[in-house]
């Protein structure tokens, strides 16, 4: 059951290479998953200069949304894909097209994805330089602010 999985989902035939298709896979999703975190707090940072608030919680509750959001046109998309492809869950044995449907979704798919966050990766305006002078301005920002509050604190002591 196990090798006619991997057949049908990957066009391997053994273990050994869905391990290897597997490594590919979970390689790319944790680059794009960490470089998601990480964008996200440079514009977290960027926003706090620009505002002077601090708004991660809004942040971070968009995007807790739009990666739910994710979830179901994930499931949405895997239900078109099956039904596209002749899926019917009665059948022991599903015709051909079933199997070219999934590799097709499971391959297809992801890369399509890949493809618009790598274009809205290129108009991403915080380049390295940018993210470097932010932080620098935030830093100076947040030692000014902490020596004010220090002020603050021994005046009313």
């Amino acid at each position: 059951m196990k090798g006619r999985f991997a057949k049908i989902a990957y066009g391997v035939g053994n273990l050994g290479q869905a391990l290897v298709m597997m490594l590919f896979v979970g390689a790319a999703n944790s680059g794009i998953t960490l470089v998601r975190d990480i964008v996200l707090s440079d514009v977290i940072d960027e926003d706090e200069l620009r505002t002077g608030r601090r708004r991660e919680g809004s942040y971070f509750g968009v995007n807790a949304f739009i990666e739910r959001l994710v979830m179901v046109l994930i499931g949405g998309s895997s239900s078109l894909v099956l039904g596209l492809s002749g899926y019917a869950a009665g059948l022991t044995i599903q015709p051909p097209s079933v199997a070219l449907g999934i590799r097709l979704g499971m391959g297809l798919l992801p890369v399509v994805a890949l493809a618009v966050f790598l274009v809205a990766m290129r108009y991403y305006p915080l380049g390295k330089e940018q993210v470097v002078a932010l932080k620098e301005t935030l830093d100076a920002l947040h030692r000014e602010k902490a020596e004010q509050l220090m002020i603050r604190g021994g005046q009313e002591l």
